[in-house]
């Protein structure tokens, strides 16, 4: 479970707080897709849940660890059971896609293993398991600088969750990308979402994706939080607040 009281963030500098005291929960099984204008907050507050972004107010329980307590040990151990997927991938193009993939367990290994490239044989099986199901296995010992923008996007959900995560962010994951390929993305996202039971939030420019795929529409304007409701629920009233 993830538990937000009054949390706000105002950075450095700039009069105006990027979140306002925002209020919400989120339990397992919920997939999230939160929307707002650029400048909204949409990226600060997946950076906030993630531990990237401090926050200048307010509390964060997630899965029963308050994230202000913990020290940054703790915060990287809590993010092993995290996994972010980025706009602009975060990929490495000279490896290859399962070296990519396989850069997702950093977290639970020793810094001389990963310095060196040793993973078991378990391991090994886990990064073919999800690159089976993004459907880019045959591509496995492919560099990442030789695929198209939706194979990398593919490769970041992989790696994702190599990591067995019980949390699954995105920051933009699709907008990038073209709209066939960003609903296909979302149909994987989604897809995996339900077979592990996730707690899924993810930023999306794209209303009618996030109507189609979401189980819960979060709405940010301002910093302000002023949605939070079902995707069928979501109406003109509704984009107009968000959007107007």
């Amino acid at each position: 479970m993830i538990h937000l009281q009054d949390i706000t963030v105002r950075y450095p500098g700039v009069p105006d707080d990027a979140l306002k005291k925002i209020n919400l929960s989120f339990e397992k099984g919920e997939f999230v897709c939160v929307l707002g204008r650029s400048g909204s907050g949409k990226s600060t507050f997946i950076r906030t849940l993630n531990g990237l972004q401090p926050l200048t107010k307010g509390t964060i329980n997630i899965l029963g660890k308050h994230l202000q307590t913990l020290n940054k040990k703790e915060q990287r151990l809590l993010r092993t059971n995290i996994g972010m997927i980025f706009q602009h991938f975060h990929l490495i193009p000279r490896l290859t896609v399962k070296q990519n993939v396989l850069t997702g367990i950093f977290g639970r290994k020793k810094v001389y293993e990963n310095l060196l490239g040793i993973f078991s044989a378990e391991e090994k099986k886990a990064a073919e398991q999800y690159l089976q199901e993004v459907e880019l296995l045959p591509f496995a010992n492919r560099k990442v600088e030789q695929l198209s923008g939706g194979q990398k996007q593919r490769v970041a959900i992989a790696r994702a969750m190599v990591q067995e995560p019980e949390i699954l962010l995105g920051d933009e994951p699709v907008a990038s990308l073209d709209p066939s390929t960003a609903q296909s993305i979302f149909n994987i996202l989604r897809t995996i979402h339900d077979e592990k039971e996730l707690i899924s939030i993810i930023n999306v420019h794209d209303v009618q994706l996030a109507k189609k795929f979401a189980t819960r529409i979060i709405g940010l304007n301002k910093g302000n939080l002023v949605y939070d409701g079902k995707p069928e629920e979501f109406n003109d009233e509704v984009y107009e607040r968000i959007y107007g």
